[in-house]
């Protein structure tokens, strides 16, 4: 297998280099060696679903976090092969494989983006035709690993009693790929889409029910725009805004996928929140544009979020969809734009601060209770290492125990 590519450098340079303000939504840019990359930046760090195009030709997909590459990255060489493998503070490390163009396979452990020869990996194939890897087959019980579906299709992450259940990712033929929270082999919770490299689009966030894409979602665009909706079945059904990289916003309304009222009535109100749907903006269901940017889709009550709903932050690229009782969070997701998301209840007397429920992220995944100023304080945290162990550490009242 050979060497897989480092990416450390073209990081570093293009951090260094390139300056961009935090309010950047989307590009893509040129290195001095001819490479070019597309994502996302916040306050000059990538974060979130991006690509490296390599003047070779070859390509690189993956996930950042705070300016490295973090979580399972899927490449396409000039051969035709796709190497597979997750990354851990920007080197890969764990379980990876190597696919040729006719489909044959190759997997290995690798420490710190080098492969360990002295490791060994298990694979078998099951009934369906369906090839497996892991670093023990009982892994496939609960445990991290790899499976190449008979119509090419692969999937990276956790399984649980056979199953797809936790976090992975699933590459298709097509090289669109999804990310996210996984239940019975189906994505159910925060999650992620990246489209192929031809689309206008580079990859879209949100909550999905039943391996679909339900209620707000938040679509990056080549352009540097963005698109923010309500769907339903992975279709645009609702109040719907797209805003340009200088703000620009136009809003339309959109019906089973396809715009059905390109030029809805907008109500301004007194603050300079303008606002589609309900009745005069004030109540029921609608979308807001604030002033600072910020979008809400979702019921409204005297003019205030009330019920059902999806909020977007420009700054943070922050997302929460749950529900509201007059503009205060009571329970549902919050994600953040690397990865990271929480899902449970709010302290409603806090200003939206995590309470009850599960955070989960590249490196830890925790289940228990948040003190009044939304830290873990109470409860279970596990630990993923980069060789892919974990370790299971209990907390009260904000101390480990023994």
């Amino acid at each position: 297998m050979k060497r897989w590519k480092s990416i450390a450098t073209v990081v570093l340079a293009l951090g260094l280099s390139w300056g961009m303000a935090a309010s950047v939504y989307a590009q893509v840019k040129e290195t001095s060696s001819g490479n070019k990359i597309e994502g996302v930046w916040i306050s000059d760090q990538q974060e979130g679903p991006g690509t490296i195009y390599y003047s070779d030709g070859s390509r690189l997909e993956g996930f950042w976090r705070h300016g490295v590459m973090e979580g399972s990255s899927i490449s396409y060489e000039t051969d035709g092969s796709r190497r597979i493998w997750t990354y851990f503070n920007g080197q890969a490390n764990g379980l990876g494989v190597e696919i040729s163009k006719t489909g044959e396979a190759t997997a290995g452990i690798w420490e710190d983006h080098a492969q360990k020869q002295d490791a060994s990996v298990q694979n078998w194939e099951d009934s369906n035709g369906t090839r497996y890897f892991a670093k023990d087959k009982k892994d496939i019980n609960e445990g991290w690993a790899i499976a190449i579906y008979t119509n090419d299709e692969v999937y990276v992450g956790e399984f649980y009693e056979g199953k797809r259940n936790g976090w992975g990712a699933l590459y298709d033929t097509d090289e669109t790929w999804f990310m996210g929270s996984w239940k019975e082999d189906q994505l159910q919770g925060a999650g992620y889409f990246s489209f192929s490299k031809d689309s206008d689009a580079l990859h879209k966030s949100g909550f999905f029910e039943n391996g679909m894409f339900q209620g707000g979602t938040l679509q990056f665009n080549k352009d540097d725009s963005v698109s923010i909706t309500w769907e339903n079945n992975n279709k645009a059904d609702g109040p719907t805004i797209r805003i340009s990289s200088d703000g620009t916003p136009v809003f339309y309304e959109c019906k089973d996928g396809k715009v059905s009222n390109s030029n809805p009535d907008i109500y301004t109100d007194h603050d300079g929140c303008r606002f589609i749907g309900g009745t005069d903006g004030k109540s029921g269901f609608g979308l807001r544009l604030m002033k600072s940017g910020s979008v809400y889709i979702g019921g409204f009550k005297d003019m205030k979020p009330h019920g059902q709903g999806f909020f977007y932050w420009p700054t943070s690229k922050n997302l929460f969809q749950g529900t509201s009782k007059e503009n205060i969070w009571t329970e549902g997701t919050l994600i953040w734009p690397h990865g990271s998301y929480y899902t449970g209840t709010f302290w409603d007397d806090k200003a939206n601060k995590m309470k009850t429920g599960t955070y989960r992220d590249f490196r830890k995944y925790e289940i228990g209770t948040c003190n009044a100023e939304g830290t873990f304080e109470t409860g279970t945290r596990i630990r993923f290492n980069k060789d892919g162990s974990t370790a299971k550490e209990t907390y009260k009242d904000g101390q480990k125990q023994e």
